[in-house]
């Protein structure tokens, strides 16, 4: 399986509902996007300073699937959704057994 882990951080601006929907439109994807597997969003609980807020892990069967699923327009809609809410961005891809 082909990974990629994503870690969001909100903006100091972005509210309650912001941030939910930020998490329903990442969610979204594991219905409308090509080539993912499988889909999980976790938020953190924790007040430590220097934490992101979100993390996404996509699965795919392969890097093409993967490159399928960021290459398309439902990517590029929820990525244009959640960016004004989010601060930085750090990612990951990697390949498990």
């Amino acid at each position: 399986m082909f990974q990629h882990v994503v870690l969001l951080k909100f903006g100091r601006t972005a509210s309650g509902l912001d941030r939910q929907h930020v998490v329903a439109s990442i969610e979204s994807l594991a219905v409308t996007a090509p080539g993912v597997n499988s889909l999980s969003v976790f938020t953190n609980v924790g007040d430590s300073a220097g934490n992101f807020d979100v993390i996404v892990q996509i699965s795919t069967l392969s890097e093409a699937d993967y490159l399928r699923y960021h290459a398309s327009a439902e990517h590029d809609i929820v990525d244009a959704a959640i960016t004004p809410y989010v601060d930085s961005r750090s990612a990951i891809q990697y390949v498990d057994a």
